[in-house]
């Protein structure tokens, strides 16, 4: 018997949530991208371009790694790429982190998430610190954080926007408020905001000898008005 489907069959989609397997009717309207599926979009687009200049020796050495290595995507999930999607994601962790590409792919390691020993929203500041105790000169962190959120949940993924990498440091808090207030457009604290409002963040490490990325970890804080 057929327990589980995925996909599509005439209009109808089958996927998993929260909730369960569910179907439903396929939308017929287009989807406009955003912003920043555009933007990825294009560094996609630009990374095939650098891949389509490699040797076809260079291309085989990617496909190898592929099929050795599976990648643990932020969520701590296996998923099998292929050589192209393996030189993609490295890069583009790297750019996000504003370090060099790279050709070829480095040694397969497991990097290790990201730890929060406090992670603070007041009325003058959003900052996080780390709680590793030994610095890493190959690591970077790469910090994800949400807009106020009003809405009382832990799930705040599809929220989240990339605001700033930064080396990383054992136990030096980072601020993150200038980051927010850039990617945003607003300055902070927003007075457009009631004061009852959350601030979630995702970090996720990257090394940056590598590209290889750890899984993500996640905090979210209420806004606190100091007296």
């Amino acid at each position: 018997m057929v327990t589980e489907l995925t996909g599509s069959i005439g209009g109808v989609a089958f996927q998993r949530n929260r909730s369960g397997t569910i179907a439903r009717i396929k939308s017929s309207t287009p989807k406009k991208a955003s912003v920043k599926q555009s933007v990825r979009g294009s560094l996609f687009t630009a990374k095939q371009q650098v891949w389509a200049t490699l040797t076809a020796a260079q291309q085989d050495v990617w496909n190898v790694y592929a099929l050795a290595n599976p990648k643990l995507d932020r969520w701590n999930v296996a998923k099998n790429l292929s050589g192209l999607n393996w030189f993609t994601s490295v890069n583009m962790s790297l750019d996000l982190a504003g370090q060099p590409n790279i050709n070829a792919p480095g040694a397969f390691t497991i990097i290790e998430p990201w730890i929060t020993d406090s992670f603070v929203v007041t009325q003058n500041e959003i900052k996080i610190t780390s709680g590793f105790t030994v610095d890493d000169l190959n690591k970077y962190a790469l910090f994800y954080l949400t807009p106020p959120l009003r809405r009382t949940t832990t799930s705040f993924r599809k929220d989240l926007r990339f605001v700033s990498a930064a080396p990383f440091e054992a136990l030096s808090p980072y601020p993150l408020t200038a980051s927010w207030e850039s990617v945003y457009g607003v300055s902070w604290p927003p007075s457009s905001v009631s004061l009852a409002f959350k601030i979630g963040i995702m970090v996720v490490m990257v090394n940056v000898v590598t590209g290889l990325t750890s899984a993500a970890t996640f905090e979210i804080e209420p806004y606190t008005v100091v007296p």
